[in-house]
């Protein structure tokens, strides 16, 4: 089944990218505290609704503002 694939390619994604959190967390570029997996769902709904958000409103969310709002979000979990 297609959504099942879907899923399956999600997960996977999330996966490595706890796997790249948590290297991060390990060099002091992000936060020891939150578990890297709930870091990664974090950024992967992120990215996910941004690509919604640039899909049914291209001239809001323009290839600029994307970058820019990612790395807002990104800034937002760095160390103080």
């Amino acid at each position: 089944m297609l959504a099942e694939a879907h899923a399956a390619r999600y997960a996977r994604s999330r996966r490595v990218l706890a796997e790249c959190v948590a290297d991060a967390q390990r060099l002091g570029e992000l936060p020891d505290g939150p578990a890297a997996d709930g870091l990664a769902a974090g950024a992967q709904s992120f990215v996910l609704g941004l690509v919604v958000q640039a899909l049914f409103a291209p001239g809001e969310f323009p290839a600029e503002r994307q970058v820019e709002l990612l790395d807002a979000y990104l800034a937002g979990l760095a160390p103080a």
